[in-house]
């Protein structure tokens, strides 16, 4: 084992703090639990052949390459692509990103005033709960990309990561604080986009 000192120092009449203790506490117990550093791994100590692939990390992804277009007619969330991700170490960590392209149906500004105000958003779900979210993006923008990412520490077994998107008019009946989602006219297409999954292993 490496030299361990106290970090803190304690002398007569001083206040001390249960936190206080635990540092001094701390000190051993990372060592014990495995903290890699110069004292305890000398230098090539370690080989690559002697690492098996994906042993820390393992990078997933799920694609979508077609175009997608959502139900117009739902202004709920909606499914556009997913994957499944298994997890087998405790603790672990999932790095998510989301990455896609959309574009709106051409409109003439000024024949729909409720056209110029349909809107769209985007989030990352892991296990059904949202990670990662956008803000409502206007139909004013007729081509754009998003990207979202997120991370979140997940217990063993199967995950699913998903990207969703919502579309709707919201008419706004109090300031923006009420609002009503109403179906839209023509949904926007997602003409590509990929989900990648980092998995950080312990």
């Amino acid at each position: 084992m490496a030299y361990r000192y106290p970090v803190e120092w304690f002398e007569s009449d001083d206040v001390v703090t249960p936190q206080d203790w635990l540092r001094n506490i701390r000190e051993f117990t990372d060592e014990f639990n495995g903290m890699l550093d110069r004292d305890n791994l000398p230098d090539s100590s370690i080989s690559e052949a002697m690492i098996s692939a994906n042993a820390c990390t393992e990078l997933l992804y799920a694609a979508n390459s077609s175009g997608i277009t959502p139900d117009a007619d739902i202004t709920t969330w909606q499914d556009l692509f997913s994957g499944t991700v298994d997890s087998d170490s405790d603790p672990e960590v999932f790095i998510m990103e989301l990455s896609l392209t959309w574009e709106w149906p051409e409109y003439t500004h000024g024949s729909n005033s409720q056209a110029a105000m349909e809107d769209c958003r985007f989030r990352i779900t892991l296990d059904g709960i949202p990670v990662a979210e956008t803000d409502w993006l206007n139909r004013v923008h007729l081509k754009d990309s998003t990207y979202l990412c997120a991370a979140s520490p997940v217990a063993p077994g199967r995950h699913t990561v998903a990207a969703q998107i919502q579309v709707a008019y919201p008419k706004f009946a109090s300031g923006y604080v009420d609002n009503e989602l109403l179906p839209i006219s023509d949904p926007p297409t997602v003409n590509e986009g990929y989900i990648t999954v980092i998995r950080r292993k312990r």
